[in-house]
């Protein structure tokens, strides 16, 4: 699985350990075009306010799956896509893809990443991040909304707060990067398993 990750593929790779999880989360909120007019300051704030939003939540509970049903299969990898798990409301179950994961863990292993990614974590850690997602439902969601602070719709003392499109995943990052003890957001993992398999598929996935 991992000949096909080349030096150059690997060399782009360990460039992102040289941003702080922050700047890679403004990042990842930057390449969505719903933010093209935002200004940076603005997304770095809304960066840094998810991911301890995440880190919070994560401090005041404890287990990992949080009852849901973890299954498995190696569905995540294909062509210009990549995905680690997934969660299912309706179902309450949590989906891993093994194919992602064991490219995950051989880019740790040759990005010399272990310190920040213990063995054997990164599956807890893609377990933690969906139950991160499934946390971010009802009052949880709107405490994260009102702690970015961006009002959609005031009344008088009435106050609604706007939903700002990638908080939710930056939330569920910083959930997993503080239950699993990580060295480093699963955010910049994340970011390198996308350049990995945009190199797999032929096509630049970040």
């Amino acid at each position: 699985m991992t000949a096909a990750v080349g030096s150059a593929v690997l060399r782009r790779c360990a460039r992102l350990a040289g941003l702080d999880d922050v700047e890679l989360a403004t990042r990842f909120l930057s390449d969505q075009q719903v933010h093209a007019h935002r200004e940076r300051a603005v997304l770095s704030r809304w960066a840094a306010v998810a991911t301890e939003a995440g880190h919070d939540a994560a401090r005041s509970e404890s287990g990992a799956e949080g009852g849901f049903t973890v299954v498995t299969d190696r569905a995540g990898l294909r062509p210009g896509w990549v995905v680690v798990a997934e969660y299912s409301e309706r179902r309450h179950e949590i989906r891993l893809h093994d194919d992602v994961l064991e490219l995950a863990g051989a880019l740790v292993e040759r990005l010399g990443w272990a310190e920040w990614y213990p063995a054997g974590v990164l599956r807890e850690a893609a377990v933690a991040h969906e139950v991160g997602h499934g946390r971010l439902h009802g009052a949880a969601a709107r405490a994260l909304r009102e702690r970015l602070g961006v009002r959609a719709l005031r009344l008088g003392r009435y106050r609604r707060y706007a939903h700002i499109s990638g908080t939710p995943e930056l939330f569920a990052h910083g959930y997993a990067h503080q239950a699993c003890g990580l060295g480093r957001s699963p955010l910049l993992l994340t970011a390198a398993l996308a350049v990995a398999a945009g190199a797999r598929t032929g096509k630049d996935a970040v």
